[in-house]
C-alpha cells in the first residue's frame, strides 16, 4: 500500500465520521429545539390555566366585596332613617312611639354591627376603623 492510498484512506474514514457526526449533531439539534418548544407550549399552557383560575377566583372576590359593601351601605341608610324617626318621636311623643322607635334602632344597630364584624375582611383597615369609630365598636 502506497502512502497515498494510505492517506486517501485516512481522509475517507475522517470524512466518514466527520459527515456522521455533523448529521448526528444536526438531529440532536432538530430534535433538541422541538422538544425544548413542545415543554415550552405545555408549560405556557399550564400558566395560562392557572392564570384563568385566579382571574375566576379573585373576580368572585370582588363580586362578594361588591355585595357586602351594597348591603352595608343599606343597613347603614337603615340606620340613618331610624335615627332621623327616633328623633322625630322623642320630639314629639317619647312615652308612647319612642321606646318602640328606640328598641327598633338598637335592633338596627346590632344587626349592622354584627353583618360588619362577619364582613369585616372586605374592607381595608383604615375603612374598618372608620366604620367601627361610627357604629362605636371599639
Amino acid at each position: 500500500m502506497s502512502i497515498s492510498e494510505i492517506i486517501s484512506v485516512a481522509t475517507y474514514i475522517l470524512l466518514s465520521l466527520g459527515g456522521g457526526s455533523i448529521i448526528v449533531w444536526s438531529l440532536s439539534s432538530f430534535l433538541g429545539k422541538l422538544w425544548s418548544q413542545r415543554l415550552l407550549e405545555d408549560h405556557r399552557a399550564i400558566l395560562e390555566q392557572s392564570i384563568n383560575e385566579h382571574q375566576i377566583k379573585f373576580s368572585r372576590v370582588f363580586e362578594r366585596q361588591a355585595e357586602i359593601i351594597s348591603e352595608l351601605y343599606t343597613q347603614l341608610q337603615d340606620l340613618n332613617e331610624r335615627i332621623d324617626h327616633l328623633h322625630a318621636y322623642t320630639q314629639i311623643d317619647y312615652k308612647k312611639q319612642g321606646s318602640v322607635k328606640c328598641t327598633e334602632f338598637y335592633a338596627a344597630v346590632s344587626k349592622t354591627e354584627a353583618f360588619f364584624r362577619r364582613s369585616r375582611i372586605y374592607f381595608s383597615k383604615n375603612l374598618a376603623g372608620e366604620i367601627e369609630n361610627f357604629l362605636d365598636l371599639s
